[in-house]
């Protein structure tokens, strides 16, 4: 009897001996966004709730991430009574981002971070500050363009009939601000055009010679180039034209 009691004494020893440490405790983060894009000068508002202890007013640091750069911080925010947390940022930029929720080491309970959320910035960009490919028109870019006697900035002001300009949108832009206009003084009634080639082929808008500018508000969704192209030997402007995309800058013209 004595030697059975001995083995299971010498049993129960040897488990305790190979037992694994418990792990120390981690926070617990969880984080959405209240929209998944947005424009620059909007706000997303990032929340969720820390679990832990010591998990009511806590500070917690709030990072973003764009494109593939590094983790910066955007700042710090303390949880509520019961953990919960509420961080409001202005988008500052386009293009891809992401965004973490870090709850620092408190005592033996180890940092805890969130999974980051994926977010994308959209921006009006001024066509005439694009890279571009020039057309054999003589022209001028980011100009103030006179229309119906008023001045207008941010316009190219082509000389020729000839082609004006080219884009890279590629995908990038989802819709545009364009309006189209000839010399105050025309007296040629031809045509100023705004191009691209959209996902059922190229689409054209034409403004038919002077008079009043032609504001158009284009769905552009799926073009990979927007074109500028003069079918009047008159002066002609693309008036403070702009484009709607998730990148803070077009990339260089490719045909």
């Amino acid at each position: 009897m004595r030697r059975l009691v001995l083995a299971t004494l010498l049993a129960v020893a040897s488990t305790l001996l190979v037992a694994p440490a418990a792990q120390a405790a981690t926070y617990s983060v969880s984080i959405a966004l209240s929209t998944a894009k947005a424009d620059v000068g909007q706000v997303v508002k990032i929340s969720g709730t820390v679990k832990g202890t010591k998990s009511s007013a806590k500070a917690l640091s709030v990072q973003r991430k764009v494109g593939s750069g590094a983790w910066t911080r955007l700042g710090t925010v303390k949880t509520g009574s019961t953990g919960k947390y509420s961080y409001a940022h202005k988008v500052t930029t386009a293009g891809t981002q992401y965004f973490r929720v870090i709850a620092p080491t408190y005592g033996s309970v180890k940092q805890g971070v969130s999974a980051s959320k994926t977010f994308t910035g959209w921006a009006w960009l001024w066509l005439a500050q694009q890279p571009h490919f020039s057309g054999p028109a003589r022209s001028f870019w980011d100009a103030d363009a006179t229309v119906a006697g008023t001045a207008r900035p941010h316009s190219v002001i082509s000389l020729d009939e000839a082609r004006v300009a080219d884009w890279s949108v590629g995908r990038r832009c989802d819709r545009g601000d364009f309006t189209l206009a000839v010399s105050d003084a025309a007296t040629n009634l031809g045509w100023t055009e705004i191009a691209f080639d959209g996902p059922l082929g190229d689409s054209w808008y034409s403004y038919p010679g002077a008079g009043d500018p032609r504001k158009l508000g284009l769905k552009i969704e799926g073009a990979i180039t927007l074109s500028f192209i003069q079918r009047s030997s008159e002066s002609a402007r693309l008036v403070g034209a702009r484009v709607h995309c998730n990148v803070p800058r077009l990339p260089a013209y490719s045909d």
